[in-house]
């Protein structure tokens, strides 16, 4: 869970030397959005929703907000996107073996990982032969370490990662290249090894040079691990979002005995 924050005065470098950063981030606010991340398994997918096109997927990560997925092929020690799918109109398939590695386990401060792929895209209804992927590139590397605060705390021994992944649509017709877009993303995110997901996420995409607004998103912490693990098979809660007032449902005659908690994105118990 994310909520994102204004930029204003937001400076992803730091202060002190790369081997001991110091990033004081506490004067984040929330803007009033947040997004909700999640991951299934692909066999839960409905045919339509792309799983057909990702055999080899292990899982699938899901966004409020948005439909579809992005399929990943995972190892104990990467994350490997295969693709994403969320229409018969918007989709990018990677092929011949390829994959775009998103991360790999563990990194330590200093080391870099590169991979490399190609596919098809979506089409765009211009007559083309073909639309495809080509040139992707994924460039992975843990370039500093330190102390993160963030508003709703401190976190010590916080790694960043500076993930650069850049590729080409092309629009092929009769064999040639009528349209292609560079796409360019950069962003940073801030490990700290005791919790899942990134503490904090900056970056931007840039379409053919021209930047499109400025990603920055945390995540308010009010876990152990920094994600909450409820049971979908025996926990339900309606309606969600709600306006303050809600009921949580369970078919365990054992959750009767739990307790329910209320915390704002701070963390505090409200």
């Amino acid at each position: 869970h994310y909520v994102n924050a204004n930029s204003f005065g937001f400076d992803p470098n730091g202060t002190g030397p790369v081997t001991n950063k110091l990033w004081d981030q506490s004067g984040l606010f929330l803007t009033g959005t947040s997004y909700d991340f999640y991951y299934v398994d692909p066999a839960t997918i409905p045919a339509n929703l792309g799983k057909d096109s990702f055999p080899a997927a292990s899982i699938a990560r899901g966004e409020s907000g948005a439909p579809g997925y992005f399929y990943y092929q995972n190892t104990p020690t990467e994350v490997n996107r295969l693709g994403w799918f969320s229409s018969a109109t918007n989709f990018g398939i990677y092929e011949n073996g390829t994959v775009a590695k998103e991360f790999q386990f563990p990194i330590t401060a200093g080391q870099t990982f590169n991979s490399t792929y190609t596919g098809r895209y979506s089409p765009f209804n211009v007559g083309e032969d073909s639309v495809k992927i080509e040139s992707g590139n994924v460039t992975i590397n843990a370039d500093m370490q330190g102390t993160l605060i963030l508003p709703n705390g401190t976190f010590t021994n916080v790694l960043r990662v500076r993930v650069v992944e850049n590729f080409h649509i092309k629009v092929y017709l009769i064999g040639i290249p009528i349209i292609d877009y560079l796409i360019e993303d950069d962003y940073v995110y801030w490990y700290n090894d005791s919790i899942q997901q990134p503490l904090l996420v900056s970056g931007v995409t840039t379409v053919d040079g021209t930047p499109e607004p400025q990603v920055l998103r945390f995540q308010p912490i009010s876990t152990p691990t920094g994600m909450a693990e409820n049971s979908a098979e025996t926990i339900s809660i309606s309606p969600n979002p709600s306006q303050g007032i809600f009921t949580v449902s369970s078919t365990d005659m054992s959750a009767a005995s739990l307790a329910i908690e209320v915390t704002d994105v701070k963390g505090k118990i409200v």
